[in-house]
């Protein structure tokens, strides 16, 4: 089992003028650009709402039928393998994930001959899903997702590059083995 990391390298490049605030905030908190960096976030979170909410998603988490980019991704965040947490992002805040990624969950929901096992997504208990819906939430096999993970980036990569190209990740493995 995958051990989520305690913390992150982000590379940022800013403007001079914005490099002055965040350390002029951190000076005036006592504290350091990075603490700065992620109350922001946390605050942004907090208030960005996702719009498109899956219909398979239970009312129960939703508050007044909303959801904010927090609330999904500490949902969505769990102690497992990292493409776990991107295929729950997909459900729960699908428009939160870079073009890339949406192509390579979609392959991976949509490919389930190739990647359907036994992991979860979702698990039953966590009351995410609802109840009616939740046999149609497949499970997959990351051994076979790992397996593939490098042409199901090459995929994602493809699809980006060409946007008027519509082929699904087994076409493209087709085309790519000839």
């Amino acid at each position: 089992m995958a051990i989520r990391k305690k913390s992150e390298i982000i590379h940022l490049r800013v403007e001079p003028q914005s490099k002055f605030i965040l350390e002029g905030l951190a000076n005036l908190g006592g504290t350091t650009a990075t603490r700065v960096i992620e109350r922001l976030l946390l605050e942004a979170s907090e208030t960005a709402q996702v719009m498109d909410i899956e219909e398979s998603i239970d009312d129960s988490i939703l508050a007044d039928g909303k959801l904010t980019l927090r609330e999904a991704i500490d949902l969505a965040l769990v102690d497992k393998d990292q493409i776990i947490t991107k295929l729950r992002i997909s459900y729960l805040a699908n428009d939160a994930l870079s073009v890339a990624d949406k192509f390579i969950t979609l392959a991976i929901i949509s490919s389930l001959d190739i990647f359907g096992g036994e992991v979860e997504i979702f698990a039953k208990s966590e009351n995410i899903i609802k109840d009616e819906d939740f046999n149609s939430v497949p499970r997959v096999d990351l051994e076979k997702i790992h397996e593939h993970i490098k042409s199901l980036t090459k995929f994602a990569e493809f699809r980006v590059k060409n946007p008027n190209i519509f082929m699904s990740y087994k076409e493209y493995l087709r085309v790519a083995q000839n």
